[in-house]
């Protein structure tokens, strides 16, 4: 075998390997600069630990921010089938994040939702069908394009569904599970890290909140669809823009 005549499809192969990473490296790197005003950031005097819950649950797949650029039209599919406090269940979910996620509008329609809601199912339409609530938004099929623009939940019966229905919600608006306990109520808790309370009337004064949700998860959502940014942002390139 001639291994010179190798030489030439090897290194064309690795040239072309090599121009491809580094396309995407540069595209990466672009979009983490442009979708981040880093100077509007700063100047509005989050505390640290602000930025740390920001940085925490504001990513989502792929280490990606992920937000809403259109309004939010949240449609309750089998709505014939719920009660009127299910439905005024929603509505209230609406109520609590529609002035979060301003300038957008965040409403419930009749048809044509772009966020949908199925709510009291038997079982959730992945795994075992075991679990409690279930959020699938539009997959992202080149980080260019990270925007959410298509969301279901799914809430399965149960006695208590207070939290998972907000849980859901927030997820819906681009929040993910916590990464570790806080020392204040997080409702982006995940089962591996679970909400912590401190006392028996912490947790009483907890369950008598029909929707709970922190205000440093309000602050971490208004942050979120301030203008400061846009989706597509890596938490890798964010965390190396606000230590600058």
């Amino acid at each position: 075998m001639n291994f010179k005549s190798l030489i030439k499809p090897i290194l064309g192969i690795f040239l072309l390997i090599s121009l491809f990473w580094g396309a995407i490296f540069f595209t990466d790197h672009r979009i983490s600069v442009s979708a981040f005003d880093v100077n509007s950031f700063q100047k509005r005097g989050y505390t640290k630990d602000e930025i740390a819950l920001f940085g925490d649950i504001a990513f989502r797949e792929g280490n990606r921010l992920r937000k809403w650029e259109t309004d939010i039209k949240v449609e309750i599919k089998n709505i014939n089938a719920l009660s009127p406090r299910d439905i005024a269940d929603v509505d209230s979910c609406i109520a609590i994040l529609a002035p979060l996620v301003l300038p957008l509008k965040m409403t419930r329609v009749s048809s044509d939702g772009n966020l949908l809601v199925y709510m009291g199912q038997d079982k959730l339409p992945v795994g075992n069908g075991r679990g409690l609530g279930y959020t699938d938004m539009n997959r992202i099929l080149f980080f260019t394009n990270c925007s959410i623009r298509k969301v279901s939940i799914y809430e399965v019966k149960y006695l208590n569904q207070k939290d998972v229905l907000i849980h859901e919600f927030e997820h819906a608006i681009g929040l993910s599970h916590a990464s570790k306990p806080y020392s204040f109520r997080l409702t982006m808790s995940g089962p591996e890290c679970p909400a912590k309370f401190k006392s028996i009337d912490e947790m009483d004064k907890y369950l008598d909140i029909r929707f709970p949700i922190s205000d440093q998860e309000k602050k971490v959502i208004k942050m979120l669809y301030s203008s400061d940014f846009k989706s597509g942002l890596n938490r890798n390139a964010f965390n190396k823009l606000i230590l600058q």
